[in-house]
């Protein structure tokens, strides 16, 4: 914003001021805006400098400045889960054909890991019956088409407004069994630690790309010098100059905690990490030769007194 300030031909003196809880703004029944589409509305602020979606806000004493770069709104979904082994089994059986089974195929998951296929297109998404929350009421009309195919309709029909405290990514990736959307430049930034620790898993096509504006109260008085302002820092590559300096700085501070999460400490397994395979052989050898004694002591109960003498009849 100081940028700004100084680039203008005009002595423009820039005051910041801080965002409410509503940030971008909605429009309630009774037609008033809240947000910073109130605070235009109501001319309590110049511009805001965060970029909005080029659509109709359907607030008409609101106008957008030069377009400055674009966006895309994608959809979500938790990452790739890993296949858990059961170990009835071996509880069940005590064996030791079983176990030694059992210690095999978990040994292979180790080597090679299993997982679930990541969903790649939004046929996939719509096939999954996944449902689709949403923080912002706002995504509710920007991500899927109407009437533009059935795939897009039956995906809009699962989206749902869940203003919950929670960030959506970390719920989706907490729960495993939801999808949300959000902007791809965002998740590239702030949120890049999800797609680096493998939590969230983006679904490649997106299904809707717009252009974003800064947004100003219509008919401003420093409108055009905001347009000539805007439109040489976009042509000197100013905008995506800090956007990758905010990529690269985002990527620094998430490889540092994706670095801990990687570290793994090496142990030398002893006997005492493996007496569990012994004790169930122990018990597996005991409960043998339990059966066995039984399976003697039951037949020479059976055949007691048989065999100790002969009974001969004879006849006159």
């Amino acid at each position: 914003m100081k940028q700004i300030g100084r680039i203008g031909s005009a002595n423009i003196r820039l005051i910041p001021v801080p965002a409410d809880r509503d940030l971008f703004g909605d429009r309630l029944p009774n037609g008033s805006f809240t947000g910073a589409l109130g605070r235009l509305v109501r001319r309590e602020v110049d511009i805001v400098f965060t970029g909005f979606f080029i659509k109709d806000y359907l607030a008409r004493d609101v106008e957008f400045t030069a377009g400055l770069y674009s966006d895309a709104v994608c959809c979500l979904r938790f990452t790739r889960s890993g296949v858990e082994r059961l170990f009835l089994t071996g509880l069940l059986l005590v064996s030791l054909i079983f176990v030694s089974l059992y210690t095999s195929g978990l040994a292979a998951v180790f080597v090679n890991p299993l997982y679930y296929p990541d969903i790649g297109t939004l046929q996939q998404l719509d096939e999954s019956g996944m449902a689709i929350p949403v923080k912002y009421r706002g995504f509710l009309d920007d991500v899927f088409a109407v009437n533009y195919s059935r795939l897009m309709d039956s995906l809009r029909a699962r989206m749902q407004h869940l203003p919950a405290k929670e960030s959506m990514l970390a719920r989706v990736a907490r729960l495993g069994n939801i999808a949300t959307v959000t902007r791809k430049t965002t998740l590239a930034l702030d949120n890049a630690i999800y797609l680096t620790t493998r939590q969230l898993h983006m679904v490649p096509e997106c299904p809707r790309t717009y252009n974003l504006a800064y947004v100003m109260p219509h008919r401003s008085a420093f409108g055009e010098q905001f347009n000539k302002v805007l439109l040489r820092l976009v042509g000197g590559g100013l905008v995506d100059h800090w956007i990758e300096e905010a990529r690269y700085g985002w990527t620094l501070r998430d490889w540092r905690v994706a670095r801990r999460m990687m570290e793994s400490s090496f142990k030398v397994l002893t006997v005492l990490d493996m007496q569990f395979a012994f004790y169930v052989l122990a018990i597996g050898l005991a409960v043998s030769v339990a059966v066995i004694g039984a399976e003697l002591v039951h037949f020479h109960r059976a055949h007691r007194g048989d065999g100790h003498g002969v009974n001969v009849l004879l006849r006159k």
